[in-house]
């Protein structure tokens, strides 16, 4: 689990191109200072950070050298700064801690606050890759308290992504979420782009040890893009290893290999012993589970004769726990045991739960100090404040209470007045709708009767009149015919005329309801035009109100109309449904469509549907392009 905190305090390494190596190179010899010269030497180490720790760490002592020759406070403590950063990423905890504990108390006896926080919390890097967590978590809050003393809060996101590792590196894993979370919070805000890759990459492989894939990916692949586009390799290779760490969940054996390989590429590169470590006895497990033996014994071996070489007890837990199972799965059961037992034993050592109780312990000492300090700041300002408060105390109350009086005398009056208007607006709106409706139905019942009544009586009484004509009169063979057809268009005109009647108030609606209404007036309006018409109904067993009904009724023979006049359409769906107080009605076509803005203002047909949608207290959504219409309306009911 164990990983690298991403850039120690200081560290500002970027990638150059070699245009700007020789720019570089250029700048350290035309220096015209000494100073200007280390801090060349300086920068052109901070390049080869990123490719090679060997090469920078020879810039980094050629920088040393002449800063102690000429006495460079800035050179020396950019030294300690660098040179911490290849002793940590090459795993050289000793030195680290010895470089930062010396590095500390040149800080002190030149009473540079700003450095002594720095390296008191470089030396938590140094004891937290020591797997001395305590001490680690100890100076970490140090560095807090330092850099909060010196009002430098802005360091305080990074510490936390450290404290996040450590609880990481110990198992603690609700813990190490935490503090990664309110290291990404203050780097946000701060715009911090590297430290919120730190806190995302935490973040993703504390999800990973917690088997929490899933939540994991995202995290994972943010902090690769993040990675990738601040050009920062060691995190690259880092969210690369844990990406194939999630693949491998997934059962992508072959890509969790690829990806693990490009991890180990870069860490080879730039000699990163402990990412290696980490990445080997991985990569083993994915070639076991792939079925190659072979390579599975050869990278374990590699990380157990690394970890070994360089004494990283915490890694040795990865590679004793690997071993074991790897001789199980090959049947080696002794060599299986002897590494399980190894394995406990350092794991006893490193990862007791009493180490865990510690670090809880410790952090809440810490949570409940800063607390207390900021109740004791509080309380200081408090009381500076309280005189001059009291002062102000009683003319503030007056004046706010007069003020309050006033405002809510005139909110309440406002507030009623807009009620009143808005009430009698709506009243005003629904009565007008609802007489035009009603005007509208009624002036339909009249013309329908009429026709059915007068008209189709009338019109029936000529064909009895005609038919009784045809037994009696004799006629020509080609009179007798145009008798006849004449006859045959009074029929056609007789049932054109109900069938008018019939739309303008069928029967049907009022006896059977408006379910089995539509369904017939939509396999009429298919008869009758060569439209495809599917009518479906969801949950319309129990009637509505008369009124709903025929408002409803009119809807779809609108919305039917414009369809055949206007939309050049095969096929029409319609759906009501009703759910508990709610009905919808869906009518859709697959016709030519129309400018949907254009028609709302000028077109009368869809004016007259969003007036009998207003009745109901509805709402209407039109959406149309060259594909087809759809029209959907939504309204409850009481």
């Amino acid at each position: 689990m164990l990983m690298i905190p991403f850039c120690a305090m200081t560290i500002n390494a970027q990638n150059k191109t070699n245009a700007e190596i020789l720019k570089l190179n250029n700048k350290i010899a035309v220096a015209k200072s000494q100073e200007t010269k280390v801090d060349a030497i300086n920068e052109l180490g901070d390049y080869w950070f990123n490719n090679n720790y060997d090469s920078a760490s020879y810039y980094y002592e050629k920088a040393y050298r002449l800063s102690k020759k000429i006495s460079y406070k800035k050179g020396l403590f950019n030294y300690s700064s660098n040179a911490g950063n290849v002793y940590l990423f090459r795993g050289k905890y000793d030195k680290l801690k010895s470089l930062m504990l010396s590095s500390v108390k040149l800080a002190i006896d030149l009473k540079d606050k700003h450095h002594e926080a720095i390296f008191v919390t470089n030396l938590g890097n140094a004891y937290m890759y020591n797997a001395e967590y305590q001490k680690a978590v100890e100076n970490f809050q140090n560095g807090i308290r330092l850099f909060k003393a010196n009002n430098e809060p802005d360091y305080e996101r990074k510490i936390n992504s450290f404290i996040g590792i450590c609880f990481l590196n110990s198992n603690n894993l609700n813990k190490s979420i935490e503090y990664a979370n309110k290291a990404y919070i203050l780097s946000e805000k701060a715009k911090d782009s590297v430290t919120m890759c730190t806190s995302l990459s935490i973040l993703g492989k504390s999800c990973v040890e917690k088997k929490e894939f899933l939540k994991a990916k995202p995290y994972v692949e943010k902090a690769l893009l993040f990675a990738t586009n601040l050009k920062m390799g060691n995190e690259i290779a880092d969210a690369q290893y844990d990406k194939s760490r999630i693949l491998f969940s997934e059962g992508n054996y072959k890509e969790a290999i690829e990806w693990c390989n490009k991890s180990i590429k870069y860490y080879d590169q730039t000699g990163n012993i402990i990412s290696k470590v980490n990445s080997l006895c991985s990569i083993s497990d994915y070639y076991l589970k792939n079925g190659d033996k072979k390579n599975a014994f050869e990278s374990i071996k590699t990380a157990e004769d690394l970890a070994s070489k360089n004494q990283l007890k915490s890694h040795l837990l990865l590679v004793y726990s690997s071993l074991a199972n790897l001789n199980k799965k090959t049947e080696n059961y002794k060599e299986a045991f002897y590494y399980l037992e190894k394995n406990q034993f350092s794991n006893d050592s490193l990862n007791s739960e009493n180490l865990k109780n510690k670090l809880q312990e410790l952090d809440t000492k810490f949570q409940t100090a800063e607390k207390d300090k900021n109740i004791l700041i509080l309380e200081k300002e408090q009381l500076k404040q309280k005189t001059f408060i009291y002062a102000l105390l009683a003319i503030v109350i007056g004046l706010l209470i007069f003020s309050y009086l006033l405002y809510r005398n005139f909110s309440a009056r406002k507030k009623i007045s807009e009620q009143e208007i808005t009430q009698l607006q709506q009243e005003k709106k629904i009565d007008a709708a609802q007489n035009m409706l009603q005007g509208e139905e009624t002036e339909r019942t009249r013309l329908a009767r009429d026709l059915h009544d007068g008209l189709g009586g009338m019109l029936a009484g000529v064909k009895f009149q005609l038919n009784s004509m045809k037994g009696n009169v004799i006629l020509s063979e080609e009179n007798a015919e145009t008798f006849t057809r004449s006859i045959t268009q009074l029929d056609n005109a007789i049932a054109e005329m109900r069938r008018v009647a019939h739309n303008m108030m069928p029967e049907a609606l009022l006896k059977f309801g408006l379910n089995d209404t539509l369904k017939n007036y939509c396999d009429s309006v298919s008869q009758n035009s060569g439209l495809a018409i599917s009518f479906q109904s969801f949950g319309m067993e129990k009637r509505l109100e008369q009124t709903t009904e025929i408002v409803i009724y009119r809807v779809v023979q609108e919305l039917l109309n414009n369809t055949l006049k206007h939309a050049n359409a095969t096929n029409v769906y319609i759906q009501l449904s009703r759910n508990e107080n709610t009905i919808s009605l869906t009518v859709e076509d697959d016709g030519k469509g129309f400018d949907v803005d254009k028609i709302q203002k000028n077109g009368i047909g869809l004016s007259n549907i969003q007036h009998r949608v207003d009745y109901l207290n509805g709402k209407m959504d039109i959406k149309s392009d060259d594909k087809g219409t759809s029209t959907h309306i939504e309204f409850e009911i009481t």
